[in-house]
């Protein structure tokens, strides 16, 4: 399955509890650029992009570990 068919939003409470850090660090990290934007849906709602949270959470583990993220990969639950 290829990722184009597979993108899924997810609501920022669950980016919440993905990344275990609070709305208020996860809106520092955007406005400094260092975390995925948020996509506008309607009025004042967002959702992220699913696959983008899991490339940002591969990209923390190749840096603790030296080496460089994986590609893009596709979740089996989507």
């Amino acid at each position: 399955m290829s990722e184009s068919k597979s993108k899924r939003f997810v609501a920022l409470p669950e980016v919440e509890r993905r990344v275990n850090r609070s709305r208020w660090w996860i809106r520092n990290e955007i406005n400094a650029g260092r975390f995925p934007k948020p996509v506008p849906i309607n009025g004042r709602r967002i959702e992220f992009v699913d696959q983008e949270i899991d490339r940002w959470m591969d990209e923390q583990i190749a840096k603790r570990d030296g080496t460089t993220a994986p590609a893009a990969r596709v979740r089996e639950d989507a």
